[in-house]
């Protein structure tokens, strides 16, 4: 199981949030397929999934080692405009790093 979330224009949720705590990442995938909407992870299988389908959806993919949520609230107020930017670009994959 993937501890993800979705992020739409300007809403975030948490998969639990929406009633797929118990979900594999395919439903999680086909969920966010559907819906258009982006997700946000640090699992890899994700990366894999955009690779091998691209978008929708597309991923936000977090290259961060263990940290709290709070720790990447900075990180993504940094970066908001390269990843807006590549996701309006239509990139399958934005890749997140601290530095």
């Amino acid at each position: 199981m993937s501890a993800c979330c979705w992020w739409t224009t300007s809403f975030l949720w948490h998969w639990r949030d929406i009633g797929m705590a118990d979900s594999d990442d395919r439903a999680i995938w086909a969920h966010a397929h559907a819906q258009r909407w982006v997700i946000v992870s640090k699992d890899e299988d994700f990366q894999s999934l955009a690779l091998r389908f691209g978008p929708p959806p597309q991923v936000i993919w977090v290259r961060i080692g263990n940290c709290r949520k709070q720790a990447l609230f900075p990180v993504f107020d940094r970066l908001i405009g390269r990843i807006t930017s590549a996701l309006d670009r239509g990139d399958a994959i934005v890749e997140v790093w601290a530095h």
